[in-house]
């Protein structure tokens, strides 16, 4: 995400130039990582530019905020952010675009102790095409290991957390993968570096268990709900490495990533090199995330004037 001329950001209840976003250089978020942030998509849809999940996005960036104090002293409630991002996407005049909603300590000092920092609240919004490439996927193993539940809450979409990710992704992207898998230190698989996984066996679809470390994400529930519906059968629990490389179908989900299927992991081929089931479930998902599914209406929040 780059800023552009003439973009603009919520910043602490004002519409701003996105450069009065920038962080304090003194800031604890900044030399820290001590903020946390989310990941929003804004579609078009036939009753214009319309939020996917703008609440359950919205409430998880302050469960996150919980678990950061004092992140969680912000004067604006979830009703509040869910409106600025609204009003935020609309003073940039987007009819598809990516929000990063952030909160983060722009006061504090160089020391590492937060408590005595403030909390801001930011909103940015970019024209952004997705996270991964397109096409099928080839990930590598990463050698970077995910920490546990004892380690990092793995509940927050937490900034720091990311340096690791951002680590595994550079290993994998300079051996020419597109993305990196990721074992926990009892060697379960977790996830990508931006992605939520899952395996489809038969007609089941497991996902790692948020217990060992997974991110709850929202398009990975939203996928719960899509695979439920068409009668798959959808499970929830430790996921071995050699399970992943036997299995009939292997995708990720996410935001940014939406859904999309494994063809490699290092040099095995994942099934037979086709994604019949992943293929649908995106096919589906697109049909709601642009408004085309009015059973799913409730999972979209206009943006237009």
């Amino acid at each position: 995400m780059t800023g552009r001329a003439g973009a603009v950001a919520w910043v602490d209840g004002k519409l701003l130039d996105e450069a009065a976003a920038r962080p304090e250089a003194w800031s604890p978020s900044f030399h820290y990582g001590y903020g946390v942030f989310e990941g929003i998509r804004v579609y078009p849809t036939p009753r214009g530019p319309s939020a996917f999940r703008l609440a359950e996005h919205i409430s998880r960036l302050f469960a996150s905020a919980r678990l950061y104090p004092p992140l969680d002293a912000i004067s604006w409630t979830e009703e509040d952010l869910r409106r600025a991002v609204v009003d935020t996407v609309r003073a940039n005049g987007h009819d598809a675009c990516y929000v990063r909603p952030v909160i983060h300590l722009y006061t504090g000092g160089i020391g590492n102790d937060p408590t005595v920092g403030a909390a801001q609240a930011v909103i940015l919004v970019t024209a952004w095409a997705g996270l991964l490439k397109p096409g099928d996927l080839h990930l590598a193993i990463s050698p970077w290991r995910r920490p546990g539940p004892a380690i990092l809450p793995p509940g927050a979409k937490a900034n720091g957390s990311y340096g690791l990710l951002m680590l595994a992704k550079a290993d994998a992207v300079q051996q020419g993968y597109d993305d990196a898998l990721l074992l926990d230190e009892a060697d379960h698989v977790v996830e990508s570096t931006g992605a939520n996984l899952f395996i489809r066996t038969g007609d089941e679809l497991i996902s790692p268990g948020l217990p060992q470390g997974a991110l709850p994400g929202i398009t990975r529930s939203s996928v719960f709900t899509l695979a439920t519906a068409s009668g798959l059968r959808v499970t929830e629990r430790v996921l071995q490495l050699d399970e992943v490389l036997s299995a009939d179908e292997l995708f990720l989900t996410g935001t940014g990533a939406e859904i999309r299927p494994v063809r490699l992991v290092n040099h095995k081929t994942i099934g037979n090199g086709t994604s019949p089931v992943a293929d649908d479930l995106a096919s589906r998902y697109r049909e709601v995330v642009q408004g085309l599914d009015p059973a799913y209406d409730d999972w979209l929040t206009p943006c237009h004037p």
